[in-house]
């Protein structure tokens, strides 16, 4: 193995604070929500666009382009306050960087504010590569983007493992012909891939 992949939010890093504050900081802005952070959960793992429009309908409004700006900037202005990572993710990418594994991070996130929360909590230097939504055309489920992940670490899809949280992550690893495994405690409704309680599980 060459190369691993990893999802961010949800599968390395709890942001699930940090984001619905930016969230409800928004819709507060048109006198609606606010939602429970747990809720707000349910509404990730596709963009912001897509978590935007899913947050203001469950509040009764609408999301447009200005909101979903409006919703990026709260989110910049606070991007690491709560957010934690998950499990041993702190020991385990440094240990895997440590033996030669290329680590990228393909995230529907935006490159440099995921590189402020990978920064802010300590693992920046253990990743090789991030690929944001702006780094590519199509974002997850779109297989190009874990491709793009790939290429970024120069890695074929053979010589690499994907690890994600959710059903977008299967899907996009499927496309690219990318072997996947998930965290244990991500959302994904399909029965396999294997999943994993611990990032250790990796290093061997």
């Amino acid at each position: 193995m060459k190369a691993l992949v990893f999802d961010l939010d949800g599968t390395l890093v709890d942001s699930t604070l940090d984001i619905a504050a930016a969230v409800n900081a928004t819709l507060e802005e048109d006198g609606l929500g606010p939602l429970p952070p747990e809720r707000i959960r349910t509404f990730t793992g596709y963009g912001a666009g897509e978590l935007i429009r899913r947050a203001f309908e469950a509040a009764g409004g609408t999301a447009t382009d200005g909101r979903i700006a409006r919703y990026l900037a709260h989110y910049q202005a606070h991007p690491a306050e709560h957010s934690t990572l998950f499990r041993d993710a702190g020991e385990a990418l440094p240990a895997l960087h440590e033996l030669g594994v290329r680590i990228a991070v393909c995230t529907n996130k935006e490159t440099e504010l995921s590189r402020t929360v990978l920064r802010a909590l300590g693992i920046e230097d253990a990743v090789d590569a991030i690929v944001g939504a702006d780094d590519t055309p199509r974002i997850k489920p779109d297989p190009a983007h874990v491709l793009t992940a790939l290429e970024a670490v120069d890695a074929a899809p053979d010589e690499a493992l994907y690890v994600g949280d959710h059903d977008a992550d299967v899907e996009a690893a499927a496309g690219a012909g990318v072997p996947c495994v998930l965290v244990e405690w991500g959302p994904a409704r399909v029965p396999e891939p294997r999943r994993i309680a611990r990032f250790a599980e990796l290093v061997g």
